[in-house]
C-alpha cells in the first residue's frame, strides 16, 4: 500500500491520506573549515579527522484527504495529531523504500483546503537523520542503495 507506516499506524489503511507527492531533500555537508588569519590558507578539518558530518534530511509528504462529514474529518485530524505527536525519534517507513527505514523527530503538520467540496491537503514535514537504516538496524548511505 502506498504510503508511511509510523507508530503502526499506516497513512492510507488508518486515515484514508493518500498520497501525492513525496520530496527527500538532498543531503547538505556540515562546514567545517577555518581560513588562517592574513593567509590564503584554509584548514578543511574533515580532511584533518577523516569524518564528514551531515545536517538532517528533509523529508516531506503531501495526501489528499476526502470527507464529506465535518465530525468524522474533525475527528479524523485529531487522530493524525495524536498519531504524530511522539517524543525522540521513532522509525519511519515509506512505502518507496521497502527494506529501508529512516529515524524522524515529531513532524510539521500543515493542513489547508484544497479548493473543492470536502477536499483537504495534509503536509508532514519530518527531520531525519542523514542516513536510512536496513531492518536489522544497519545505517546506510542512500547513494549506496541505488548503486
Amino acid at each position: 500500500m502506498i504510503g508511511i507506516f509510523i507508530n503502526d499506524l499506516h497513512s492510507w489503511q488508518d486515515f484514508h491520506l493518500g498520497l501525492l507527492e513525496r520530496s527527500l531533500s538532498a543531503l547538505e555537508k556540515d562546514d567545517h573549515t577555518e581560513r588562517v588569519p592574513y593567509s590564503n590558507i584554509v584548514y578543511d578539518y574533515d580532511d584533518i579527522t577523516g569524518i564528514k558530518s551531515y545536517a538532517p534530511r528533509t523529508l516531506t509528504y503531501k495526501f489528499d484527504y476526502l470527507d464529506s462529514d465535518l465530525f468524522r474529518r474533525q475527528d479524523t485530524f485529531a487522530k493524525i495529531s495524536e498519531w504524530l505527536t511522539f517524543s525522540g525519534q521513532t522509525k519511519l517507513y515509506d512505502s518507496f523504500f521497502v527494506d529501508y527505514y529512516f529515524m524522524v523527530r515529531e513532524p510539521k503538520i500543515q493542513i489547508e483546503d484544497a479548493g473543492y467540496p470536502n477536499v483537504f491537503y495534509v503536509t508532514l514535514t519530518f527531520q531525519a537523520d542523514p542516513q536510512i537504516y536496513t531492518r536489522d538496524g544497519a545505517p546506510v548511505w542512500l547513494s549506496d542503495i541505488w548503486k
